[in-house]
């Protein structure tokens, strides 16, 4: 495969953000998915061609998430961010880009590939939604649950559903708000799986979280953003569902010996599949076989 970096404005790709980092312990910048392509393919020269006549696809390096939110949530440059990319496009059908924004690209990019960290169409080629790993402890907590949840509960209707079913349980962790890093790192690893609902977006920056802390993910969410599903054998190290009601049997399905072998095993699926630079190389294989 041969890809043509589009050339863009410097202005859409702003090397800061204008707002709280999230999640907390992220960089300032906001680094995330949407600059680690382009620092994977400038690494990659043997990828790359300066003749996009000779190119399989077109990469449009725009930085949607950190242009949106200096732009008052996309509330503003909208029309600036349009004539820029139409003026960098060549065959937007044979151009891929990649979104982090959870309301994807907001412009119409045509027909544009859009590999997505919170997908919400068919056509999104679901990616990884990653953040700056966590630090291990010195000494971990014990594992004292089944399962755990430090988050917001209001911003999505099945994170409320999921506390009402599990509230009460004694082997279930349910903490509302936000309490920090180390309180947030903490309760994960105080249990077997890392309880995952969607949000406003899709996606779930604890899916990747879980995994990388050697926990078990349950992904609760009506889209399966799971990626990779011809590369990554996700019902081997995740448990997933699209029904808050389907997760008390869930969490019954598997004896901790098994859980805390899937836990290990998402762990180094994480390492090796799906964390900054390493889940490139499989969404460019992906891409391959859309060509």
């Amino acid at each position: 495969m041969k890809i043509y970096l589009l050339p863009v404005a410097p202005q859409f790709q702003p090397a800061t953000q204008n707002v709280p980092r999230y999640p907390p312990h992220n960089p300032r910048d906001g680094y995330g998915v949407e600059q680690d392509m382009l620092r994977y393919l400038q690494r990659q020269p043997h990828l790359l061609t300066t003749d996009p006549a000779r190119a399989d696809w077109h990469y449009l390096p725009v930085f949607w998430t950190r242009w949106h939110l200096n732009h008052e949530y996309a509330s503003t440059g909208r029309t600036e961010l349009a004539q820029g990319v139409a003026a960098a496009l060549r065959d937007d059908r044979r151009t891929f880009t990649v979104v982090q924004y959870d309301d994807g690209t907001v412009i119409d990019v045509g027909a544009v590939v859009q590999l997505h960290a919170s997908p919400r169409l068919p056509e999104h080629l679901p990616i990884p939604l990653l953040c700056r790993p966590h630090r291990q402890p010195w000494f971990p907590p014990r594992r004292r649950y089944l399962a755990s949840f430090v988050g917001t509960l209001r911003n999505h209707p099945v994170r409320r559903e999921l506390a009402d079913l599990l509230q009460n349980r004694p082997d279930v962790w349910l903490v509302d708000g936000n309490h920090g890093t180390r309180f947030y790192v903490r309760a994960l690893l105080a249990a077997d799986i890392g309880l995952c609902p969607r949000g406003y977006g899709t996606n779930s920056y604890r899916l990747y979280e879980t995994m990388q802390l050697g926990r078990v993910p349950l992904l609760v969410g009506d889209v399966d953003v799971r990626p990779f599903r011809r590369q990554i054998a996700w019902e081997q190290i995740s448990l997933s569902t699209d029904s808050a009601a389907a997760v008390p049997a869930l969490l019954a399905q598997h004896s901790p010996a098994a859980l805390r072998a899937m836990g290990a095993a998402a762990q180094q699926t994480y390492w090796q599949s799906l964390a900054y630079q390493q889940w490139c190389r499989l969404a460019l294989a992906e891409l391959a076989q859309r060509g």
